[in-house]
């Protein structure tokens, strides 16, 4: 889920990229819309269809959502719901119940490392944001998306469509969206002139494990978000190609 801590030591965005802060979090914002999908020239090897054109413009956030600021909300879910909340797949790997049984990070210094959330925690984060971080326990199931069972299908897919509401303030963002914040630069082919990179960092070459990315082969190895400061999206995200999984909708 690309969501961030307010972090003041963000390196800038690249020119003409807008930025802002909203409840902590710090967001660019993608313009352009109605630009266009990729074209097959423009297609990474992972996937056979055109993707990244998007209608209106929107707000991403600029890291991964971080266990410290995912620690407020997993807390305020645990008041309501403690046997789901104090469930590992729930809470992220990072964030331990005290003696006390109060959920706290582990350890201060992973603050800034992205928190491993589930499917259905991300909705329920993008709901409490939508409302507000209000900690009643209905601000958790409805907003920006209802929540109800979600079953998974022996080919990994899931069985029902997972929608946002219309006037979701917060969401998981779709492919589209996604692949529009990362790969695509309105001055791809000189100014003016819109297309799409082939890796995360505005570049046709891949990301090197150690100066652009901390993502190797078969590493999950985690460190701080935007520990690269340099290798950004166009769009001024950080750690595309690494750090976290990321869902889409």
């Amino acid at each position: 889920v690309p969501c961030s801590i307010s972090r003041a030591d963000l390196a800038p965005p690249p020119n003409g990229v807008e930025t802002s802060i909203i409840d902590g979090i710090e967001f660019s914002t993608v313009g352009h819309p109605g630009n266009r999908a990729t074209t097959d020239a423009e297609r990474n090897y992972y996937s056979s269809s055109m993707y990244g054109s998007v209608a209106n413009p929107y707000r991403i956030s600029r890291t991964e959502i971080t266990t410290a600021q995912y620690l407020p909300f997993i807390q305020a879910y645990a008041a309501v719901n403690p046997s789901v909340a104090n469930s590992l797949a729930f809470r992220s790997g990072y964030i331990r119940p005290s003696p006390s049984g109060q959920l706290q990070l582990e350890d201060p210094s992973i603050a800034n490392f992205p928190a491993a959330i589930g499917l259905v925690a991300a909705m329920r984060y993008c709901n409490w944001l939508h409302n507000g971080r209000d900690g009643s326990a209905a601000s958790f199931e409805s907003g920006a998306y209802t929540i109800t069972p979600i079953v998974f299908t022996p080919d990994q897919g899931y069985s029902d469509n997972i929608s946002r509401s219309a006037d979701a303030r917060y969401w998981i963002p779709s492919v589209d969206e996604w692949v529009k914040a990362v790969f695509y630069d309105p001055n791809r082919y000189g100014t003016g002139v819109e297309g799409y990179w082939m890796w995360p960092h505005g570049s046709d070459e891949p990301p090197i494990p150690g100066i652009d990315t901390n993502a190797e082969p078969f590493s999950f190895d985690l460190s701080p978000v935007a520990t690269f400061a340099h290798a950004q999206t166009p769009s001024g995200l950080f750690d595309a190609s690494g750090v976290g999984s990321e869902w889409s909708d």
